[in-house]
C-alpha cells in the first residue's frame, strides 16, 4: 500500500537494523516523526533524527525517558491542529499539506470495506478487525 502512496523506500519497523535503514538514507534537516506511536518506535526515531543532526521530534506519546540530548520530542495530536506544537503544526498544515494535496503527494487512505447485514453479521466485522484487516477502514452496514 505504502508504494501506491509514492513511497521511495519502504522499511519494517520490526527489522533489527531499522533505525540504520532509514538513517542511511536520511540528511540533516529532514524531517522526522513516529507515525506507529509505541515506546520502541519514538525510541527509533529519536536514534535517527539524532544521527542526522538532532531536533524536534513529533510524538502522540508522552515522551520516552531515554530519547537521546539532541532530540527535543514535542507532543502533538496529528488530527487537530489545534493541540499541535506551534512549529509542527506550520510545518505539517500550512507548509506541507496544501502543496501535498495540490500535487497528489496526500491521498484519502486508507481505503474501505463494507460489511453488509443485519445484527447477524456483527461477529463477521469484528472478525474482519482482528484477522484479515490491513490498512483499510471496515464499515458495517445494518439493514433489514
Amino acid at each position: 500500500m505504502v508504494r501506491s502512496l509514492g513511497a521511495s523506500y519502504i522499511c519494517d519497523h520490526k527489522d533489527a537494523d531499522v533505525v540504520e535503514q532509514i538513517a542511511n538514507i536520511m540528511s540533516p534537516g529532514d524531517f522526522v516523526i513516529d507515525c506507529i506511536a509505541s515506546e520502541d518506535t519514538q525510541i527509533q526515531c529519536g536514534e535517527i533524527l539524532k544521527r542526522i543532526g538532532g531536533g524536534k521530534l513529533p510524538v502522540t506519546l508522552w515522551p520516552h525517558k531515554d530519547l537521546p540530548p539532541d532530540v527535543n520530542a514535542v507532543f502533538g495530536i496529528g488530527g487537530d491542529p489545534g493541540l499541535v506544537n506551534l512549529d509542527v503544526g506550520d510545518a505539517v498544515w500550512r507548509k506541507y499539506i496544501p502543496e501535498a494535496l495540490a500535487v497528489g503527494k496526500f491521498q484519502a487512505k486508507p481505503d474501505h470495506m463494507i460489511i453488509q447485514g443485519w445484527l447477524a453479521n456483527v461477529k463477521e466485522g469484528m472478525d474482519c478487525l482482528r484477522e484479515c484487516v490491513s490498512a483499510k477502514v471496515v464499515i458495517q452496514f445494518f439493514q433489514e
